[in-house]
């Protein structure tokens, strides 16, 4: 799923450059870290989406403050 993931990525990029595109077709390691950041934080906030509402609005309950939950932008 991860190498999937980059993958379509760097396609996506690659739509929007003008440059030429790199000859390499592998995958390296910064792109499947990149790729497992993108899923974690989609995780995340659909696991988390109302306390993360929460956050937004200002207001907390017990489990955002048990958490630590923080919003990082």
């Amino acid at each position: 799923m991860l190498c999937v993931t980059a993958i379509v990525l760097r396609f996506t990029r690659n739509l929007k450059k003008k440059e030429t595109r790199p000859k390499n077709l592998g995958l390296i390691a910064n792109k499947l870290i990149e790729a497992k950041k993108l899923w974690i934080t989609c995780i995340q906030s659909s696991v988390f989406e109302n306390e993360i509402q929460q956050l937004v609005n200002g207001s907390t309950n017990p489990m955002v403050k048990q958490l630590g939950l923080f919003i990082n932008r």
